[in-house]
């Protein structure tokens, strides 16, 4: 009696490409089965049939080897190329946080001005609704003004008071 297909394709216990291969091997010999099933009626493959089926694979065992070879090294550049990145990605993490440690000590600390903070906010808040209102009193003022505007804003707004003006009371 020959040697068993397993001990055909798998040379020693370390040999991945051999589990591979004998994997493929089974994987062929189940649709093998199935075909045979949905071909007789559900019926169990005889041992005529496994027979032929056996002696096919073994012209077709180095095929099994070239495809596990395939498998496996499209499994390990696959693997290697995730590990690529992940590395590349740690690597670059920690460079940008060393580089982080190195160059915070060299910066500057931005001084605060007396301007910043809540008290600027304060003052610019101010001035934008003082220049709102202005704004709004002229336009509804220039609105109600019916012939002249300037000569309405001159009588509403009394003239500044110089030398010639106090000394004439």
């Amino acid at each position: 009696m020959g040697k068993s297909i397993y001990e055909t394709l798998v040379e020693s216990e370390n040999d991945m490409i051999g589990h591979i291969a004998y994997s493929l091997y089974k994987s062929n010999k189940i649709k093998f089965i199935e075909n045979y099933k949905s071909e007789h009626e559900s019926e169990f493959p005889d041992k005529v049939a496994l027979s032929s089926f056996h002696a096919a694979t073994l012209t077709t065992i180095p095929a099994l080897r070239i495809q596990a070879e395939q498998i496996l090294r499209s499994f390990t550049e696959f693997t290697l190329n995730e590990s690529i990145e992940d590395i590349k990605e740690e690597i670059l993490s920690e460079h940008k946080v060393h580089l982080k440690d190195i160059i915070q000590p060299l910066i500057p600390e931005k001084t605060k001005g007396p301007w910043d903070g809540f008290w600027m906010s304060v003052v610019v808040k101010f001035v934008q609704n003082l220049i709102f209102a202005i704004a709004l009193f002229l336009l509804i003022f220039g609105a109600s003004a019916t012939k002249d505007f300037w000569g309405t804003m001159r009588k509403i707004i009394p003239p500044a008071k110089t030398e010639s003006n106090i000394l004439s009371k």
